[in-house]
């Protein structure tokens, strides 16, 4: 048997089962579970980050098979490579996973790589010759899109911006 006082958070002691005592700790910690909530920052050194999109393409930017899309453009601030693949957009925080970038996606220092936002799954797991296309839209209303790291690297966010309602053909 442990001393009370030796018990770590979120313990139990039990005496004898013919005393029918127990004892938790912290106090009242048999009434129900802490919860904990951590709100993860985005990686501040990350290279690869969100520069520009664009809701409610209508007429001014078409991609590879001359259709209007949203659109969003990611940047290499970084000196070297950045190797995108298995790395993820969304629109979702909940659903960090929703589009994954295809095996092979390279972002050479200081440019820039254009996802379509179509709505559709392309059937060869999210691109269409040199384009990407993500199988998710924007909402003109407003929301927030994310960028999250691959599996590998748990996930982390890497960047995110949140924007309100905008008018069509505005990046």
């Amino acid at each position: 048997r442990r001393h009370h006082a030796d018990l770590a958070a979120g313990e139990e002691a039990r005496a004898a089962a013919e005393l029918g005592t127990t004892r938790f700790m912290p106090a009242e910690a048999e009434l129900g579970a802490y919860r904990y909530r951590v709100n993860a920052a985005p990686v501040a050194d990350s290279p690869l980050v969100i520069n520009e999109f664009m809701v409610a393409n209508k007429r001014l930017v078409k991609d590879a098979q001359g259709e209007f899309h949203d659109w969003i453009e990611l940047y290499n601030r970084g000196d070297k490579d950045v190797d995108a693949s298995g790395m993820y957009l969304s629109d979702s925080k909940s659903k960090p996973t929703k589009w994954a970038f295809p095996q092979g996606t390279i972002v050479p220092p200081h440019a820039a790589l254009i996802v379509w936002l179509d709505g559709a799954r392309a059937k060869d797991g999210g691109s269409s010759g040199n384009a990407l296309q993500a199988n998710f839209k924007l909402s003109k209303k407003g929301e927030t899109i994310y960028l999250f790291d691959n599996d590998t690297r748990g996930n982390n966010l890497l960047d995110e911006i949140s924007y309100s309602r905008l008018a069509e053909e505005v990046s």
